[in-house]
């Protein structure tokens, strides 16, 4: 649009940010997430769009500055999760906490055209956003469970003057199916105190799961020689499919089926 990029990837925050390397998606200039936190009414020129799917979530009000990440995907399982925070300078606005904040979705629609919005809290259909989640201020606390907390002046990790702990977006697919997906943030009203997500890279998880750790203390152990099955639970009669299994590491030669036979102490691991 002529203005700030607001797409961007992060790697090594420091001060114990949850996240090593990802994705970010800002309302905003996206460079300007980089800590310490040294200004509390940071806000970029902006001034682009707004996005409609954000604009029906927060009504007539409308958005601005809509960042937006969005492809299609076909899933080999069923299901489909990825883990992301929320960061806002609207941390710092004490009204804003309790009237209005910026917007963001995670929007997953099917081949029927059937849209959902994963960006929510945990077992319930309420958006994420700093009014739905923030402590007690003027007004009662929202889900303060899930705040993580202020970013200290001149402090890590981030610029964003608050942000929440990790969500796990997740959500049913059906194997084979053509999914979209779009990730959005914009700011709700002016263009003013940027918000952002971050999603975490290699988190983009399509539910492939070999089950749990066999390991001594675990209640899981098995006998040394003994076989076992790892299982992608993937049916590759049906999709056009190959696996590449490793051991510590080490790729093992003419092994491209959906179930591994082990016998030996290892660490076993698979790209499908």
């Amino acid at each position: 649009f002529g203005d700030v990029n607001g797409i961007g990837h992060f790697l090594e925050p420091s001060g114990g940010f949850p996240f090593a390397e990802g994705i970010i998606l800002a309302s905003g200039d996206a460079s300007l997430a980089t800590g310490p936190n040294n200004d509390l009414t940071e806000a970029s020129s902006g001034g682009w769009n707004g996005d409609e799917d954000l604009n029906d979530l927060v009504g007539p009000a409308g958005t601005n500055d809509a960042t937006v990440l969005e492809f299609d995907f076909v899933p080999i399982s069923n299901k489909l999760k990825f883990r992301f925070l929320m960061a806002s300078e609207e941390y710092n606005q004490a009204d804003y906490k309790c009237d209005y904040s910026d917007v963001f979705a995670f929007i997953l629609t099917d081949e029927s055209g059937n849209s959902e919005n994963l960006a929510v809290i945990p077992g319930t259909n309420i958006p994420i956003a700093i009014t739905n989640i923030h402590e007690e201020v003027s007004c009662t606390a929202s889900n303060p469970e899930y705040f993580h907390g202020y970013i200290p002046v001149n402090e890590p990790d981030i610029e964003y003057n608050g942000r929440t702990i990790p969500f796990v977006a997740e959500a049913d697919v059906n194997i084979g199916e053509t999914y979209h997906i779009k990730l959005a943030v914009a700011d709700f009203q002016d263009s003013l105190y940027d918000s952002a997500v971050f999603i975490e890279a290699g988190s983009f998880d399509l539910g492939i799961d070999l089950g749990e750790d066999i390991l001594l203390g675990s209640g899981n152990e098995q006998c040394i020689g003994d076989e076992v099955i790892l299982n992608t639970q993937i049916d590759d009669s049906t999709l056009e499919v190959n696996f590449d299994w490793f051991k510590d590491g080490a790729i093992l030669d003419n092994e491209n089926s959906s179930t591994l036979v082990v016998s030996e102490t290892g660490t076993y691991s698979v790209d499908i």
